[in-house]
């Protein structure tokens, strides 16, 4: 997929899901029933290391429906956190160790 002149791993299948609505459906049955709900999507995600990737996954994330995207299975050096001026926040930061110590 490419975000400006940079290309990016991932194939605009994968990153494409269709655009939906936030708001629910009244006419529809399945939809009313969970109208009320957190929407969580999680992306196995390799690196957002550089603007071009991200880039890439916000203009991906326009196109579903979501309130929270955790992404996992990242790299990044350092934690940085900052609002867009679409008021979307975006949390990065490194990986946490968790040792387990030999009783």
């Amino acid at each position: 997929m490419t975000s400006g002149d940079e290309t990016t791993g991932e194939r605009s299948e994968n990153l494409g899901l269709r655009r939906t609505s936030l708001e629910p459906d009244l006419t529809n049955t399945r939809t009313t029933r969970y109208g009320d709900c957190f929407l969580l999507c999680t992306y196995n995600a390799r690196t957002l290391s550089t603007y071009a990737d991200l880039h890439a996954l916000l203009a991906a994330a326009d196109r579903i429906k979501f309130h929270v995207i955790a992404l996992q299975e990242t790299k990044i050096k350092k934690t940085d956190i900052r609002q867009l001026n679409n008021g979307t926040f975006v949390i990065r930061g490194e990986k946490v160790r968790h040792e387990i110590s030999a009783a």
